[in-house]
């Protein structure tokens, strides 16, 4: 408790002090992330990434990847993750906008809600859910706001999104896990790796 309550505030210039600690049971299963698009009360997912963490350098978990999936490559976990997301944006009363949402597929009681949020996926997403899925969250949530008729589409191409995503090429981030120590003094071909 004192090595958390004796910390700063991360992002603060003041030196307040943490007060409160939020604890969270452990779940061990198979953890997705369902980044999804709501417009008056529909809810698209745009994308859905698995996670694969795996015990690395002393700690308990570590990203070693982040794969994008939908039902066709997860038939037994996708379907039941993605009715359970929308059943809890709709019961926390999410009618618009952009969240992203943690679930961990459990053996014994199936999913569980890890994190709600109305934020973007942290990384740069977009170039690879253009390629691998053929649109992105940030132009569905342009398209989900533009229109300031509720239910018209005549201002936006909302209509056009699919309620789940479907995978026309397979792709992932790769996360990399560095097991050596000491100083990184030069990397070879960085310009060839682009930005």
């Amino acid at each position: 408790w004192e090595a958390i309550t004796d910390t700063t505030v991360f992002g603060q210039m003041s030196s307040d002090k943490h007060d409160s600690v939020l604890v969270q049971e452990y779940l061990e299963g198979t953890e997705y992330a369902l980044d999804v698009v709501s417009r008056n009360g529909e809810h698209k997912i745009a994308v859905i990434w698995k996670y694969d963490k795996r015990p690395a350098n002393g700690a308990p978990f570590c990203y070693f990847q982040t794969k994008l999936v939908d039902e066709v490559m997860e038939p037994l976990d996708v379907p039941s993750v993605q009715e359970y997301v929308r059943n809890a944006l709709t019961a926390l009363g999410i009618r618009y906008g952009f969240t992203h949402n943690e679930v961990i597929m459990t053996s014994d009681r199936g999913p569980v809600l890890v994190e709600v949020n109305c934020r973007q996926h942290n990384m740069d997403f977009a170039p690879i859910t253009m390629a691998c899925i053929g649109y992105n969250a940030l132009d569905m949530t342009l398209d989900a706001l533009l229109s300031s008729r509720g239910d018209s589409d005549e201002e936006s191409d909302w209509h056009l999104y699919p309620s789940e995503p479907r995978l026309r090429a397979f792709g992932c981030m790769v996360h990399l896990v560095n097991s050596e120590s000491g100083t990184l003094s030069h990397v070879n071909h960085l310009e060839e790796m682009g930005s």
